[in-house]
C-alpha cells in the first residue's frame, strides 16, 4: 500500500507537471499554467512531509504541532469604531430589554404585595 500511494503520487506530480507544461504551450491564461505548477509543488511537498513523518517514526520520533502568539497580543487593538459602535448598540439594547422585565417584574411584585385585606372581593366581602 505504501508502494501504491508512493507511485500515485509519482503520477500525479507527472501529470501535473506534463498538464502545466501543454498548457504553457497553449494559448491559455497563465493563471492555468501556474496552478497546474502550484498543485504539482504541494503535492510533492506534501509527499516530503509524509515521508519524513514515517522516517522519524520509524526511528521512534513525533512531530508536533507548535502555536505560538505574542506576549502582548490583544483582540482589543484590532476592534475598530464600527465594531465597538455595533457592540455598544447591542449592549443598549440588551440594556433596554433587562429594564422592562426589572419594570415587569416590580410591577407583579407590588400586585403579589398587596395585602388581601387591601383587595375588595366583588361580592361584598370583609
Amino acid at each position: 500500500s505504501v508502494l501504491q500511494t508512493r507511485r500515485l503520487g509519482d503520477l500525479l506530480v507527472t501529470l501535473l507537471l506534463a498538464l502545466a507544461f501543454f498548457i504553457f504551450f497553449t494559448p491559455l491564461h497563465p493563471c492555468f499554467c501556474a496552478t497546474a505548477i502550484g498543485l504539482a509543488l504541494v503535492t510533492v511537498r506534501a509527499r516530503l512531509m509524509r515521508e519524513q513523518s514515517r522516517g522519524a517514526q520509524r526511528r521512534g520520533k513525533r512531530f508536533y504541532l507548535w502555536v505560538c502568539h505574542r506576549a502582548d497580543y490583544s483582540a482589543l487593538n484590532f476592534v475598530t469604531e464600527k465594531v465597538e459602535k455595533e457592540h455598544i448598540d447591542q449592549l443598549k439594547e440588551k440594556v433596554d430589554h433587562m429594564e422592562d422585565l426589572l419594570r415587569d417584574v416590580h410591577r407583579r411584585l407590588v400586585q403579589i404585595s398587596t395585602s388581601p385585606a387591601d383587595v375588595r372581593t366583588p361580592h361584598g366581602g370583609r
